[in-house]
Order: C-alpha cells, then sequence, then structure tokens
C-alpha cells in the first residue's frame, strides 16, 4: 500500500532562509537532482510586496548554485532555482518517495512538514537517519495510506479542462455554463456540481500546507 506521509524537516540551509518573514507565498512545481547533491527546481512566487528584491536575495543565497527567475509583473514571479545542497530532496529521491509539493506562505518557514509519497517497503525510520546523517533534523508527523480522495475523477478533468480551454475562467467569460453543458451532454445544474468539486480539489490541495 503506497502512503502519505507528513515529513518535517528542520534545515537552516534552505534558501528559503533567505525571504524568511516577507509577505509572500512560494510554490516548488516541480524538481529533480542536479550534480552530486543539489536540485533543479521550478517555483512560482507571488506576494504582497514588490518581488525583485526577493528575487535579488534568493539568487544571492549561499546554498543557491544558479537561478532563472523571471517577473511577471511587480508581484508574481517564476522560474529556476538550482541549489548547490539540497539533502532533505535527494533523500526523498534516493528513498524513491515523491514530493506532492512544497508550499511556503507569508512568514517562510525553516521548519516545515512536506507530504511525501513512499512505497509500503519504504523504511521512514530510515529515511530519517539518513536525514540525520546528512544534518537534517527531521520527524514524521502523519502516515495515512493514499486514497486519492483528493483527485480529480475523469468527468471533472474533462469539465474542467473544457472550462479553462473554452474561456470560462477568463475575465470576461468567453463562455456560458449552459453552453459548456451542452458540449458535454449534461444538464446545466450537474456540470456546475463537477465544476465546483473539481475546483474545490484543485484549490485545497495548491492551498494546503502540509502537516
Amino acid at each position: 500500500m503506497i502512503r502519505e506521509v507528513a515529513l518535517e524537516a528542520d534545515d537552516a540551509r534552505e534558501w528559503t532562509s533567505a525571504i524568511r518573514g516577507a509577505q509572500i507565498n512560494v510554490r516548488v512545481v516541480s524538481c529533480r537532482p542536479d550534480g552530486p547533491r543539489g536540485m533543479l527546481q521550478f517555483i512560482a512566487i507571488s506576494s504582497r510586496e514588490p518581488v525583485a528584491k526577493m528575487l535579488k536575495a534568493i539568487s544571492s543565497h549561499p546554498n543557491v548554485r544558479l537561478t532563472d527567475l523571471v517577473r511577471t509583473n511587480d508581484h508574481r514571479a517564476s522560474g529556476l532555482v538550482v541549489t548547490k545542497n539540497s539533502p532533505f530532496c535527494r533523500t526523498v529521491a534516493e528513498m524513491k518517495g515523491f514530493c506532492l509539493g512544497c508550499y511556503y506562505s507569508d512568514a517562510v518557514k525553516l521548519r516545515h512538514s512536506r507530504r511525501v509519497i513512499f512505497e509500503s517497503g519504504v523504511s521512514l525510520s530510515k529515511v530519517l537517519r539518513r536525514l540525520k546523517e546528512r544534518g537534517v533534523a527531521g520527524a514524521v508527523r502523519g502516515v495515512e495510506n493514499l486514497k486519492g480522495n483528493d483527485l480529480l475523477t475523469f468527468n471533472q478533468e474533462e469539465a474542467l479542462k473544457l472550462a479553462e480551454a473554452m474561456g470560462y475562467f477568463s475575465l470576461p467569460r468567453k463562455v456560458s455554463i449552459r453552453q459548456l453543458a451542452a458540449i458535454l451532454g449534461m444538464a446545466p445544474s450537474t456540470l456546475d456540481e463537477v465544476l465546483r468539486r473539481a475546483e474545490g480539489k484543485v484549490v485545497s490541495r495548491y492551498t494546503s500546507e502540509p502537516g
């Protein structure tokens, strides 16, 4: 049985320490190992404050080898961060785990939990031991079997993708709920419920802070 584990890790080497306390949301959208110890991360940033100063702080962090960050406006940016040493991420990868996403909100914490998927055969005590060997204080804050209740159903994914493609979420809207329902062969009230449930799952997954 695949397990979803809330792993808490304390590592002052994280580049997020460069923006600690800022009014900012940072999401690590995707990542992969880079070199013998580092990670290549694609991040998205939104902030109440102008992000230019924060991007400079991230780029100059001692654990950051390279950045390619682009501002989409004064309060949003996205791009690549390449770290020199990311023991937590490397440990998860070596233990054949998958992070469901890292999300840092407002006052960024050095100690935070991340939701990680592990096979049932993976020893969590071994994961913690390997983290400790790499100078990271770790703790398991929760374990549950992966049920997939927060994943989109086929109908929800189909409706959400069509709505996005046809401009239902644009301002102003380019298509009505009745038009979408006619294409999908649903009653408007049924499609409205399908979209609401899908939106709820997407928002919950995006904004939830593990732990």
